[in-house]
């Protein structure tokens, strides 16, 4: 998760586009590796915590007014707009938004309950990159 914010930091410093690029999708892949991962500590229990309760909230919520706790198709959304910021920025005419980028953090767990083909397939991208910047780190730092 640091390495995801210190992308971010980076990316203030940097003048070359195609930089900014690279650094954006490589914090959006490290926080979807510290989702995977599952952030450890304070944090993790944080997190875990908030997603607990949003889903309470949000399946509740669902039932009340649509008649069904299908808050999925939410993180559905959120998990293909993810995977969007992997695409380049000139097909959409916008920048990522920061804030979709940090989503890594908590949508490989969201991901999982998407059912069907379309979440297997969000949650193994997610998985993908995710697993992708920890091996990198791993690499980094020279941990096997």
């Amino acid at each position: 998760m640091a390495t995801g914010f210190g992308f971010m930091w980076a990316m203030r410093w940097t003048r070359n586009p195609m930089l900014d690029a690279i650094f954006v999708r490589a914090a959006a892949f490290s926080f979807a590796g510290a989702g995977v991962v599952g952030a450890n500590g304070w944090l993790g229990n944080s997190l875990k915590w908030a997603v607990a309760q949003v889903n309470a909230i949000s399946g509740a919520a669902g039932t009340a007014g649509l008649g069904t706790a299908a808050v999925w198709i939410a993180w559905a959304a959120l998990s293909i707009m993810w995977v969007l910021t992997l695409v380049p920025e000139r097909w959409f005419g916008k920048s990522i938004p920061d804030w979709l980028s940090v989503g890594g953090i908590v949508l490989p767990g969201l991901a999982a309950s998407i059912p069907g083909p379309l979440g297997a397939a969000l949650n193994q991208a997610m998985h993908v990159a995710g697993g992708l910047m920890i091996a990198f780190v791993k690499y980094l730092v020279g941990a096997r």
